[in-house]
């Protein structure tokens, strides 16, 4: 059988893949890539990788795939890790720069500027470091840095105000010539995994194993069910 390969994440919140990709690749054959969710989309998009778990909002960019129907990353509500920081209130900010590492997170919180908080700040996508007075940030950065800030806007938390749906942020997809049975192969890791949450562990974070406890088990959702189907159809027509 073919050795397909695989992009992921590299974020905390991709423990429970990659760690069951790690604990059985003895028995399955694949190549995994790992690397920031914007790197992930641009090695699908050039057939540098056969699957890949991708930004929603780069979704359109694709050609041809198919969505692999089991798990993706989301939340329902609080997520924790994506969220729009700043040293002064929502009402006071006139520019965010935004995170170059997702189109994603850099789309809902325009919308969420647009369509809830009503507020026209500046979006700016220009890297600046992340010692601006408002930035938004994604993943484990959000971690280390949120304690310089004054202000903390989870734009889980708002997404869930504003349309009482979950939000999805990124989805598993493959190529259509993808074998189906690899497929399933892969899949079946997937579920193996998310029953053995003891293998969720990681020795590499620089803050509290409770937090990250808690950060898998209730902020990040990882099952794609009908009502993140529903989100994300929102979502994807809110950025058209």
């Amino acid at each position: 059988m073919k050795n397909n390969r695989i992009a992921c994440v590299e974020y905390h919140n991709t423990i429970p893949f990659i760690r069951g990709l790690d604990h059985y690749s003895s028995d399955f054959s694949f190549e995994l890539f790992k690397a920031p969710p914007s790197q992930c989309a641009e090695l699908f998009r050039t057939h540098k990788v056969d699957v890949s778990l991708v930004p929603v909002a780069t979704l359109s960019s694709f050609e041809a795939f198919e969505i692999m129907d089991s798990y993706c990353l989301g939340c329902d509500g609080e997520v924790y890790s994506v969220a729009l920081l700043s040293q002064v209130p929502l009402d006071q900010i006139t520019e965010i720069y935004l995170d170059p590492q997702s189109r994603t997170s850099n789309q809902l919180v325009q919308v969420l500027a647009r369509e809830y908080w009503n507020i026209d700040p500046v979006f700016n996508s220009e890297f600046n470091g992340y010692d601006n007075e408002s930035q938004l940030l994604i993943g484990d950065k959000v971690f280390e840095l949120e304690s310089n800030f004054k202000y903390k806007y989870d734009l889980g938390t708002a997404w869930k105000a504003m349309t009482g749906l979950p939000f999805v942020f990124a989805v598993w997809i493959k190529h259509p010539s993808v074998d189906e049975v690899w497929t399933k192969q892969l899949m079946e890791i997937f579920d193996v995994s998310f029953e053995q949450k003891a293998l969720w562990t990681s020795e590499d974070v620089n803050f509290s194993k409770e937090l990250l406890h808690a950060y898998l088990h209730k902020h990040i959702q990882f099952i794609f069910d009908m009502k993140k189907r529903q989100a994300l159809d929102l979502f994807l027509s809110l950025i058209k």
